[in-house]
């Protein structure tokens, strides 16, 4: 939950609260740019921090993002609230 998304200069940097459960494997981050249906997995192993920074992303592209947990026996959450950022092109 309090997934928030904050743009730098070329990378998207995400947080959220931390999962309580005992029997948490970590966390998996998953995207979608805009105007597509589907989301893609970006962290191949869970996580175990919560926080993560996309460097994969490009400046005027907005991108959509959720996180996962998943427990230490493979089962995982629905998908947490969508959050967006789009990195802009800096002023002069």
């Amino acid at each position: 939950s309090d997934l928030t998304a904050i743009a730098g200069p070329n990378f998207i940097a995400l947080s959220w609260a931390e999962n309580k459960e005992k029997d948490l494997a970590g966390y998996r981050v998953w995207r979608r740019e805009e105007g597509q249906d589907e989301f893609s997995l970006l962290t191949e192993q869970p996580l175990s921090e919560n926080s993560y920074s996309d460097r994969t992303v490009e400046k005027k592209r907005r991108y959509d993002y959720a996180i996962t947990a998943q427990d230490s026996s493979g089962n995982e959450s629905k998908r947490s609230e969508v959050v967006s950022e789009i990195i802009k092109d800096e002023c002069p």
